[in-house]
């Protein structure tokens, strides 16, 4: 897919909204919508999305040189003056943090020299595709998106929203001035001013964007991850219905519990949480034979229980039996 997310380096998500390429298998929450920026991730440090620090624990590449020591040891954080930012991120003037291009000039410092939000810097600045300045030509904010946040509300001129045309997978509201996004149509949740996003005939011709489904009632869109997961998110409820969960197969990086209808995440397994309603995702005798998500959980010395490796040695105790802190493996550090 071409657009705006490859003129600035980032990521599609399956929604069709770009993702800053730092949220990219970051095990955070704060990517996709979605969470699919966590579906399929390298499993440990692998190739360019991943780096290694000094303690073998695994990060995003793209969480190097950010001012955080994500590592939990500093490496991620040494000898900055000679890494090379990743393509959505650049330097700031102290030529050693790492910003996200959707930071630069938009009124917030995140440069700890606060290089992003220089005025003569940002004066000259060309904003991001569907972003704009404001009066002050220095601050750059989402256009015609139904929300006002320059100062004298030009970000949504109508004038200006009625010539704009909506960057790709947006759609325009009957008002012909508010852009709407391409996962905000036919969710369920009215954003057009005029609820275009919304109409029973809009909806049923709507095809839903990547990543989503229908729902029976073929008038709401929801996440394809969400079938089948135990909570109902169609206005209809067939998003769980029982014959239709038997025949589905679960998305990436979820599996079915015991019943047969339920998925969960795999990272949940084996946890000491039931996320299966039948309780089958933490079988003793299932979890013995599990293996926990490799670069990210490892077995506690009971053989049953996996935990984050970050908890392993961090002064608390995670495992049942105490054994992420036996002094011991603390003394050596987690393998």
């Amino acid at each position: 897919m071409e657009g705006p997310c490859q003129e600035d380096k980032r990521l599609y998500c399956p929604d069709g909204t770009c993702m800053n390429e730092d949220s990219f298998c970051d095990t955070l929450n704060y990517g996709c919508k979605d969470n699919s920026d966590e579906l399929n991730c390298p499993m440990g440090c692998s190739g360019d999305n991943q780096f290694q620090c000094d303690n073998g624990f695994c990060i995003a590449s793209t969480s190097v040189c950010n001012q955080l020591d994500d590592c939990n040891d500093g490496s991620d954080e040494r000898n900055c003056e000679q890494v090379k930012c990743s393509n959505s991120r650049v330097k700031c003037a102290d030529n050693t943090t790492c910003v996200s291009k959707s930071y630069l000039c938009d009124g917030w410092s995140n440069c700890p020299d606060g290089s992003d939000e220089d005025s003569d810097f940002c004066k000259d600045y060309t904003c991001l595709p569907g972003m704009a300045k404001c009066a002050d030509n220095i601050t750059c904010e989402s256009i015609c998106d139904g929300y006002n946040i320059c100062p004298e509300n030009e970000d949504e001129g109508p004038q200006l929203c009625k010539e704009y045309t909506c960057l790709p997978g947006e759609v325009k509201c009957a008002d012909n001035v508010t852009c709407v996004k391409g996962y905000d149509l036919c969710d369920g949740r009215t954003n057009c001013p005029d609820n275009l996003d919304e109409d029973p005939q809009f909806c049923k011709d709507h095809t839903c964007v990547p990543g989503r489904v229908k729902c029976a009632d073929n008038l709401v869109c929801i996440n394809e991850h969400k079938l089948c997961d135990g909570e109902k998110d169609c206005l209809d409820n067939s998003d769980e219905d029982p014959q239709m969960c038997e025949e589905h197969t679960c998305v990436s990086d979820r599996a079915k519990c015991a019943d047969n209808i339920t998925c969960v995440r795999v990272k949940y397994f084996c946890d000491k949480h039931n996320h299966c309603p039948d309780h089958s995702d933490e079988d003793p005798e299932m979890c013995k034979d599990h293996t926990c998500v490799p670069g990210r959980a490892k077995k506690c010395a009971d053989g049953v229980t996996c935990i984050n490796i970050n908890n392993f040695c961090d002064g608390y105790n995670h495992c049942p039996d105490n054994s992420d802190e036996d002094p011991t493996l603390c003394g050596q550090g987690p393998e």
